[in-house]
């Protein structure tokens, strides 16, 4: 099982930019040694980025080996390819066959222009990201198909492209933070997730993470 989580901790980037262009912070924290999350952000050229979050059905070993599986996969296709739709497709392909209808993921996965403000992506099942702008709007990145490894070839499958203005915040997360029961038995909404991204608009990143964090606590009491 320490193995299993050691191999977890390679999964994550361990440099993520910060600067007058990008500012990206993450945080992960799991119940178990060894979880199915994995995310990852990637430079693809000067004014380009990569990143993607994903979460596979079940905990332990089997499910860090496919999320390692799922890494490699990716940034061997991103050698070969920045199209989004021929990556999903592969991508499920290779979880059925290697997960024989056994486990799934959910995965979100895009493209970001810094010079063009453009945002392409995919989301494969995945709890949407959310997009507050500057001008008090929000969005739900939900366009994509549904999560890979139950069928192939996918029955459905479509890209979004959105143009991000300046000082924008696009906060992506798994099912663990909504999961989050209270002692009155509710779950954490998407209000009020919003609401924290709301209060929190000027701050940094990491800063959003930690207020995140901190209402989490204090909401499970």
């Amino acid at each position: 099982m320490e193995m299993a989580a050691e191999m977890q901790k390679l999964l994550f980037p361990t440099n993520l930019p910060n600067d007058e262009n990008i500012d990206v912070a993450a945080r992960y924290e799991s119940k178990h040694l060894a979880g199915g999350d994995y995310y990852d952000f990637l430079s693809l050229n000067d004014n380009e980025y990569f990143f993607c979050i994903a979460d596979v059905s079940g905990k332990g070993v089997a499910a860090a080996l496919l999320m390692s599986n799922l890494q490699a996969a990716l940034r061997v296709l991103l050698k070969y390819t920045q199209n989004l739709t021929e990556i999903v497709i592969d991508i499920n392909k290779l979880i059925c066959d290697n997960a024989k209808n056994e486990k799934f993921i959910t995965l979100f996965i895009a493209k970001y222009n810094i010079g063009t403000r453009k945002l392409t992506y995919i989301n494969a099942g995945h709890n949407a990201p959310i997009l507050c702008n500057n001008h008090n709007q929000t969005f739900y990145l939900d366009k994509g198909c549904s999560l890979l490894g139950i069928i192939n070839p996918l029955p459905f499958l479509e890209n979004e492209t959105l143009l991000v203005s300046a000082q924008s915040i696009l906060f992506a997360y798994t099912d663990g933070l909504t999961d989050t029961v209270n002692s009155k038995d509710d779950n954490l909404s998407i209000k009020e997730i919003e609401n924290i991204l709301s209060i929190h608009k000027n701050s940094t990143s990491d800063n959003i993470n930690v207020a995140m964090m901190k209402y989490l606590e204090e909401f499970k009491g």
